[in-house]
């Protein structure tokens, strides 16, 4: 399973799939779920958002099929930390949605790694200076 923080320029995974001393290397390189987390948040409007869905930060869920394209059933909200959570949640659903909808640019034969995603969407994090 992937974790996606849409905060920094980084895709953080669990700790079980990290490259540690002595530990299995995985097999979703750092270049490929930041491949991933650029895709996602070029569709990410967050201009729209009202001021308290901008202060809220979602988790989400999502399963992709074997062609890298989200399943819109499987998208549910995990959590989330902030006064707007429902409008936060939808933006983030049609982000992965839209930029999804002729897949994913995942490495083939590594789905096993990359089926299940969480992915973390902090509008905070995409203001642009």
């Amino acid at each position: 399973m992937i974790r996606a923080a849409l905060v920094s320029a980084t895709l953080a995974l669990p700790a079980t799939a990290q490259n540690l001393p002595g530990s299995v290397p995985r097999a979703v390189t750092d270049a490929e779920a930041d491949t991933l987390r650029v895709a996602i948040a070029a569709c990410w409007n967050t201009g729209a958002l009202t001021p308290e869905a901008a202060a809220t930060r979602v988790t989400l869920a999502v399963t992709l099929d074997a062609g890298a394209r989200p399943e819109a059933d499987s998208i549910r909200l995990l959590s989330h930390d902030g006064p707007e959570p429902e409008q936060a949640f939808q933006s983030a659903r049609r982000a992965v949605l839209r930029c999804g909808s002729d897949g994913f640019p995942l490495p083939p034969g590594k789905d096993a790694d990359w089926r299940r995603l969480e992915l973390t969407f902090d509008p905070s994090g995409m203001i642009l200076r």
